[in-house]
């Protein structure tokens, strides 16, 4: 409701704008379809919970339908499970006007007068006939949503549960389209519902909503929704508990073969619903993770900062927000049907995951909880032939290794590889990182595990000083001693 408000106010101020700038060659005082679609249509189907870009997308605009000449619907919106099409939106420019009967048949029901035009054009063989009870112009419209929901059908794929067509200040909705129009004889008024105006539409903003919402029209929420879409799936009474995550994208910064990876970061919330359903919200800020651990410290507060920011956005709009539950206590919890891990691969982008962290802001801490161990260093590592068979010299896109050798993040044992093989929740974009920088670490192991690790077995020798690349970039904002010379360095020294 509050999104059609928006709109009506926007459609008046879209009509005065145009007024004085008309397009070039075009009528003043009237928005061109595209323009009605960016102002008006697209954000009041966003609020319904259909997405055109993003994360997952289920709205496909100027789809390509099968028939007799080459059709393209303004929006399909799409089951993502399925990979069917649930709706069909016909788009007109606001200036376009809704349906009236013609002057034989002006004080019917423009619902009855849909329904019979309809029967009428099928009898005509499916276009318009010269019995029109509407004008020219909407006789012919129906005809285009004829073709466009017959054509699914050519196509293989089942009928569309929604037609609409609108000008974002008007909207016909049909609520059966395989009976009106596969089965014209049986269709009827009730298969047709319509709002004459934005103010009938903001009255009836419930109404739209359970007959066109992604929610009424997907058998199961979304993957991912936005902070004020929330109350479209959840009531805060629904609510069984809220995990945080990270969104993660990895790329390279230059082409092969001199690519460096690059990891791009948003904080994520995941909403556990008491039924089981999980729901995603991503915050729309991105953060570059710095491979100078100098730099870590600021990106993990900035990180904290924009997920503070995520979770007050979501309790200003749907009323509440409750606490995290801690990563040591989602054992059992699951992104990924039929599993036990806490990361999500994005089945659409191969290199996108959402990792589930209980209540921490990011997956690595401020610095390595077992900053000595001499396995930082595969040179190191190396002595006591536990190293792993390939050294990382410099970050790495293949295999997947942000922090290379010699840095404090780094972990260079082979034996601690094979042993994480089967439980790292990071697989999927970073293969070398030690696992006591990470805040998913008392997930993957128990106490016990923990102490029998190798970096707890393999500190530095006596004598032996850290690299001066894991000493300069260990400079964090809590300096942490490192390297086990006779005399420990003070934060002065690190």
């Amino acid at each position: 409701k509050g999104e059609l408000c928006r709109q009506r106010d926007v459609a008046q101020q879209v009509v005065e704008d145009i007024s004085q700038r008309p397009y070039l060659g075009g009528p003043a005082g009237r928005p061109l379809e595209h323009t009605t679609r960016h102002f008006l249509i697209d954000p009041t189907l966003q609020a319904l919970g259909w997405k055109t870009d993003g994360l997952p997308r289920n709205l496909v605009e100027e789809a390509r339908i099968q028939s007799e000449e080459r059709l393209y619907a303004d929006y399909l919106g799409i089951n993502p499970r399925t990979r069917t099409a649930v709706l069909l939106i016909e788009a007109k420019a606001s200036h376009c006007q809704p349906p009236r009967g013609s002057l034989e048949a002006r004080d019917r029901n423009i619902p009855e007068l849909l329904s019979e035009a309809v029967r009428v054009m099928d009898r005509a063989g499916g276009r318009p006939s010269a019995a029109m009870l509407l004008s020219s112009e909407w006789m012919a419209w129906l005809g285009k949503l004829r073709d466009y929901t017959l054509g699914l059908q050519r196509q293989g794929s089942p009928l569309p549960r929604r037609v609409v067509i609108t000008s974002g200040v008007w909207m016909v909705v049909i609520t059966e389209p395989a009976l009106v129009f596969a089965e014209p004889s049986r269709s009827t008024a009730e298969h047709f519902v319509y709002f004459a105006d934005i103010h009938a539409m903001i009255e009836a903003s419930a109404e739209i909503c359970d007959l066109i919402s992604h929610r009424q029209l997907v058998d199961e929420p979304p993957e991912i929704v936005e902070p004020h879409q929330l109350a479209l799936y959840a009531a805060p009474e629904s609510i069984g508990r809220v995990v945080h995550g990270i969104w993660v994208r990895r790329g390279a910064t230059r082409p092969s073969p001199y690519e460096v990876p690059r990891i791009e970061v948003s904080p994520a919330i995941v909403v556990e619903l008491k039924n089981g359903s999980r729901l995603k919200i991503i915050a729309t800020s991105v953060s570059v993770l710095p491979q100078d651990a100098a730099d870590l410290s600021g990106h993990i507060a900035n990180c904290s900062a924009e997920l503070a920011a995520l979770r007050q956005e979501i309790e200003d709009g749907f009323g509440c927000m409750p606490a995290a539950t801690d990563v040591a206590d989602i054992a059992e919890f699951s992104l990924m049907p039929g599993s036990a891990r806490l990361s999500w691969a994005n089945p659409s982008h191969a290199d996108e995951f959402l990792l589930a962290i209980g209540a921490s802001a990011h997956f690595l801490h401020h610095e390595p909880t077992h900053g000595d161990c001499l396995h930082h260093d595969w040179a190191n590592s190396s002595t006591t032939d536990r190293a792993a068979t390939q050294f990382i010299g410099s970050p790495s896109v293949r295999p997947p290794a942000f922090f290379p050798s010699k840095h404090a993040f780094h972990c260079a044992s082979r034996v601690m590889h094979d042993m994480r093989r089967d439980r790292c929740h990071l697989s999927g974009f970073e293969t070398f990182l030690c696992c006591r920088a990470c805040t998913l670490a008392t997930d993957c192991w128990r106490p016990e595990e923990l102490a029998r690790l190798p970096c707890a077995a393999f500190a530095l020798p006596e004598g032996k000083v850290q690299s001066p690349l894991i000493s300069a970039k260990a400079t964090l904002t809590d300096p942490v001693t490192v390297g086990c010379t006779e005399d420990k360095a003070t934060s002065e020294d690190t």
